[in-house]
């Protein structure tokens, strides 16, 4: 019988991992390969209610040799095949110590007593005057799904009966689970968002969300419950299992036992939890986040990421495109000189806009734990997301350009200027730690007024003085090197009157120079020196070399003509005239 290209026939030597689709898998069964109609019967087992097992992938390893960790029976032997068998509780290869941590100064304004492992209550209780050592705590971090979801909500109405007392089975799944486990780690104390801040109380959510940064900072540990999508879904998941013996029905008759699993991933954004903006900061600002997956369990702390399937699969080593490594925010002590907190800024902002928001007035009020953690690092404060100390940089944020849905909210949350105000991913196409430093090209005449959360003032706007320089859009859309200049903010805009896109007057205001990148940002005019934000032109090039600069509105270039090089920079940069314009 010669050797499956599919599955090696269970004979490959040493250990080997191979993979493949189900579709695949299948035909090479109908061909006549034994073993792969051994894993056939697996998988036919394992999901009898998937009728779409072309999009499934099944994975599997061999050995040549006894293994005894999670993945595998006390018992195996070579040439066995396991695609995961959770035989006895996995232990990662870390230190976690959690009652070994400094005693914090910091406990949130209310917490939940879980009570004792036996107790059938929980209750709310509120902890000023109290010592904080007494108080450490658990956090959680969930989805909320559909306000159905969440069946306890703390309120002025329920707020004096559940300081009384809450029955544990009136609690959403996910709740109840949460307290399950805080009981089994010992501790006394969990912080649930929807239990701890009074809803629908805009002055009590003001005062606890302003305390978001400290709230998971100090945390002893956060349970995130990852694949859940709502307060149904719970923390515990019971993965299938499956389990065959036979023998094979070639000359050898070999018997065969085989264990089945679904492939294990870590792709990020494959997780319910992970694609809400809100779990973003939560996930950075916890010292320690337990993720509770479908499948297994994952570990993450300031020192590392480990998971459950790693000793045998690689885990966050073998598969690169899940959670970020080191994505922690490390303590003030150890943390990153200035330009490398820039660019750490900037990496947040940029995973945060992907991310989802249920309400799109929380923007900024969503990422300003992060924020509260970099000031005093920084020593800086931030207006709509946009750092004093880094202001020109943060500046030149951009968004796709090939998002055709890109567009600033249609409810006013931030300034034009402010990344905040688009509801598309933004960028920042120069990175700050991968320059030598720039040179600002303005001055800030005037700060914008400042509110909560580094929100601004509506009707408010910056000043900023520097060389302003008129053109249009047809003029600004060059490409230098094959690279474009112009990065407009919005997919659809409409033209002031008389002009048309192409036409329309344009003004851009430099920002940022070094030997080889120039920067301006591109703004239209919406009254007497009153000003918004268009979009951001960069020329990623050295003006003294001679480059290949044309615009995208010349059809011959675009007929491959001959190259127009030429030294200096685009139309868009030359100019002397300085104004003050208002920026809103």
């Amino acid at each position: 019988m010669s050797e499956c290209k599919r599955c090696y026939n269970f004979t490959a030597e040493g250990e080997y991992l191979a993979q493949g689709s189900v579709e695949k898998l299948y035909s090479s069964a109908d061909d006549g390969c034994t073993t792969c109609g051994i894993l056939r019967e697996a998988i036919q087992k394992l999901l009898p209610e998937h009728p779409d097992l072309q999009t499934k992938y099944v994975a599997w390893s061999m050995q040549t040799k006894d293994r005894r960790d999670m993945l595998h029976p006390a018992n195996s032997t070579q040439w066995e095949l396991s695609l995961r068998v959770e035989k006895e509780p996995f232990v990662p290869d870390h230190d976690i110590q959690i009652y070994v941590i400094a005693a914090s100064e910091f406990v949130p304004f209310r917490l939940v007593d879980v009570g004792s492992p036996e107790a059938s209550y929980v209750r709310v209780i509120e902890t000023p005057g109290t010592d904080a050592a007494e108080f450490r705590y658990c956090a959680l971090s969930h989805c909320w799904g559909p306000p159905e979801s969440i069946t306890t909500q703390l309120s002025d109405v329920t707020y004096e009966d559940y300081k009384k007392g809450i029955p544990i089975t009136a609690l959403p799944k996910t709740f109840f689970d949460a307290v399950v486990f805080t009981r089994k780690l010992g501790q006394r104390y969990l912080w649930i968002d929807s239990l701890c801040i009074i809803q629908g109380n805009r002055d009590d959510w003001l005062a606890q969300g302003a305390e978001m940064c400290k709230i998971y900072e100090n945390s002893l540990l956060t349970l995130a419950a990852a694949s859940s999508s709502s307060g149904h879904g719970g923390l515990f998941y019971q993965p299938p299992r499956l389990e065959m013996t036979g023998s094979a029905t070639e000359k050898s008759g070999r018997a065969y036992r085989v264990f089945a699993r679904f492939n294990v991933t870590h792709r990020f954004f494959n997780f319910p939890l992970m694609n809400r903006a809100w779990v973003l900061q939560e996930r950075l600002l916890s010292p320690r986040t337990l993720y509770f997956t479908h499948q297994e369990l994952v570990w993450e702390c300031r020192s590392c990421n480990v998971c459950q399937c790693s000793p045998v699969l690689g885990g966050f080593r073998a598969q690169m495109a899940g959670f970020p490594v080191n994505s922690k925010l490390q303590p003030a002590a150890k943390h990153l000189d200035g330009s490398a907190l820039v660019s750490k800024w900037h990496e947040v902002v940029e995973v945060y806009t992907q991310l989802k928001l249920t309400k799109t007035s929380d923007k900024l009020m969503a990422i300003d734990g992060v924020a509260q953690y970099m000031g005093p690092i920084r020593g800086s404060r931030h207006y709509a997301g946009l750092w004093a100390d880094s202001f020109a940089f943060d500046l030149a944020w951009t968004v796709d350009t090939f998002d055709e849905s890109r567009s600033r909210s249609s409810e006013w949350r931030a300034p034009t200027w402010s990344w905040a105000s688009m509801e598309s991913k933004v960028v920042w196409q120069t990175k700050a730690d991968e320059l030598p430093t720039p040179e600002p090209h303005f001055s800030i005449e005037r700060w914008p007024q400042r509110q909560r959360s580094g929100g601004i003032q509506p009707g408010s706007f910056l000043s900023l003085r520097g060389v302003l320089v008129k053109t249009t859009v047809a003029e600004a859309d060059v490409v230098v090197n094959t690279t474009p200049c112009l990065y407009e903010d919005c997919a659809e805009w409409t033209p002031s009157d008389g002009h048309t896109r192409d036409d329309e007057p344009l003004y851009c205001l430099r920002l940022l120079e070094s030997e080889n990148m120039a920067c301006s940002l591109m703004l239209r005019k919406i009254g007497r020196n009153l000003y918004q934000r268009h979009g951001l032109l960069i020329f990623n090039a050295n003006p003294n070399n001679e480059n290949d600069i044309w615009n995208t509105r010349d059809k011959t270039r675009s007929k491959w003509s001959p190259r127009n090089y030429q030294n200096g920079y685009p139309q868009w940069w030359t100019g002397e005239s300085v104004s003050v314009v208002d920026i809103v």
